[in-house]
């Protein structure tokens, strides 16, 4: 029994881990395109179809 506990605690922990970089880099991401659609190298509706993908990912993740 002494072992099992352990590896519960890890693999939680692990999945927060994973799941908060997920979450930092679609950030970025969103970041990212708003810069882009600033300095007009994409469109407005390419913007906003990548940054709801983006963000429906954000959703599901979370």
């Amino acid at each position: 029994m002494g072992l099992f506990p352990w590896l519960i605690f890890v693999a939680v922990g692990y999945k927060k881990m994973v799941k908060k970089a997920l979450l930092s880099t679609a950030n970025k991401k969103i970041d990212t395109l708003r810069l882009d659609y600033e300095n007009t190298i994409i469109d407005e509706e390419t913007y906003r179809d990548l940054t709801q993908k983006v963000r429906s990912l954000i959703y599901k993740v979370s």
